[in-house]
């Protein structure tokens, strides 16, 4: 009756003990990531040879190898490189030690990973490869890298945004001259999901610079969005008589309407913009066509009473 009741026992502990190796590993492994994160070389290397799992991912899928990367610690990166570490490990959402490295600048290690073999053309789930993510956050050199390393600069995301789109969202001038420097492949014409196009958001974002780099270099000037706008409508909402006189130099269509049937000259007066309304009576708007709210450009100048505007539009109406 003892001996089986010491059987019991027995059995009992062996059956215990794969808990408590568990709970040992998954302590040593939370404890790897959290030195990997601090760049602490000598605490990862003593909790690797205590048996600390090296591709070990957190909840959301990082590896030790991310933390180093997105905290900019080289020298860990390094050690856990040389010690086997996975340099495309995927989280959860799709992110990698690389993407992690692109996104808060560290040109350095994203060096090291791609000459260690992290892949250019792996994606997040939304779509975003480290070239994009450097173009968003403004990071013109890792950039640069990327596109010497293969990264395809025609590559877009789920919604069709480019890395030249991410760059001009975020005002990056500096990302932009980056991208046409170092690819002939770029393209201002390629739009996105939405039927936009670079140019069309350099001009919503009312960079002056960017858009003055991508005109001449725009083949597609009169590219209707889905909602029917071109370049010039938007010219016209920003009242820059300018670039509206500059679209039409590069053969801009004037009278292009919108889904809505609205001309950029209708736009305009819209929006009480007298230069951008007389600069396009100048060069010859239409100012007789009607939207689909059966009006002309008179008859939404009466809605603000801008006398202005009103005597611009009726001498262009008795032409």
């Amino acid at each position: 009756m003892k001996t089986l009741r010491y059987l019991l026992v027995f059995a009992s502990l062996l059956l215990s003990l794969p808990a408590f190796s568990t709970a040992a590993d998954k302590a040593l492994n939370d404890r790897l990531q959290q030195v990997a994160s601090k760049g602490e070389v000598e605490a990862i290397n003593a909790l690797l040879k205590q048996g600390a799992d090296i591709n070990a991912k957190s909840r959301f899928g990082k590896t030790p190898l991310m933390q180093s990367a997105e905290a900019g610690k080289s020298e860990a990166i390094m050690l856990l490189l040389s010690r086997g570490a996975d340099v495309n490990a995927r989280t959860r959402s799709g992110s990698s030690a690389l993407t992690y490295a692109a996104e808060n600048g560290h040109e350095e290690i994203t060096a090291m990973l791609v000459e260690m073999g992290a892949n250019v053309h792996d994606r997040t789930r939304t779509g975003w490869d480290a070239m994009m993510i450097a173009s968003r956050e403004g990071y013109a050199t890792i950039v640069a890298q990327l596109i010497e390393f293969g990264a395809d600069v025609r590559a877009s995301d789920r919604r069709g945004n480019s890395a030249l789109m991410y760059a001009i969202q975020g005002n990056h001038e500096e990302v932009v001259k980056t991208l046409f420097h170092y690819s002939n492949k770029v393209s201002p014409c390629v739009p996105n999901d939405q039927g936009v196009t670079p140019l069309m958001m350099a001009i919503d974002k009312r960079n002056r610079a960017i858009t003055l780099q991508l005109l001449p270099l725009s083949t597609n000037i009169s590219h209707k969005d889905k909602t029917g706008s071109t370049a010039l409508h938007r010219a016209a909402v920003l009242g820059s008589s300018g670039l509206i006189t500059e679209l039409l130099r590069l053969k801009a269509s004037i009278n292009s309407q919108d889904e809505e049937g609205n001309t950029a000259l209708m736009l305009a007066v819209a929006v009480n913009e007298v230069d951008a309304v007389k600069r396009l009576i100048e060069k010859g708007a239409d100012a007789n066509l009607k939207n689909l709210l059966d009006e002309t450009a008179f008859d939404i100048a009466k809605k603000s009473k801008n006398k202005a505007i009103m005597d611009l539009l009726k001498k262009a109406m008795t032409k």
